[in-house]
């Protein structure tokens, strides 16, 4: 639902952009938009700290769109150059977890093995979860 809220920004910006300068336009579908998510993660997080931090978040990344789509000359730059900082933040942040453990125990309750061979959550998705822990139960035998 928060990507219908997202795009229901652009929309509004489209249509609102028609009868007025688009600078005015930017500054009436950011805060509508912006409060609307906002509303919503805090129902959705059921915390309203979190919820607001989220409507933070959207509220900034709106500012941050209209920086660079108001930065004609440099617009390519500042884009790659963002991305890369955003990329290079979420992968010291998460640069400790283990996302295979984190999906198995979040879809099938507490995973028994998994190991950055993949053997395991390849088995799942294929459908057969009882032959990938044996193969992984097989390779941390041979391993140790």
């Amino acid at each position: 639902m928060a990507g219908v809220g997202l795009s229901i920004f652009y929309l509004l910006l489209i249509a609102l952009s028609e009868h007025i300068a688009f600078h005015l336009a930017y500054i009436v579908a950011a805060p509508l938009c912006s409060s609307l998510l906002t509303y919503y993660g805090v129902h959705i997080f059921a915390d309203r700290t979190i919820g607001l931090g989220f409507g933070a978040i959207i509220a900034g990344l709106f500012g941050l769109l209209y920086v660079i789509l108001n930065a004609e000359e440099i617009v390519l730059l500042l884009g790659t150059l963002i991305t890369s900082l955003v990329v290079n933040i979420l992968m010291v942040v998460t640069r400790n977890i283990e996302q295979l453990e984190v999906f198995a125990s979040g879809l099938w309750g507490e995973a028994k093995s998994v190991h950055s061979s993949g053997l395991w959550f390849w088995s799942i998705i294929e459908g057969n979860i009882d032959a990938g822990n044996k193969q992984c139960q097989h390779q941390v035998a041979m391993s140790g």
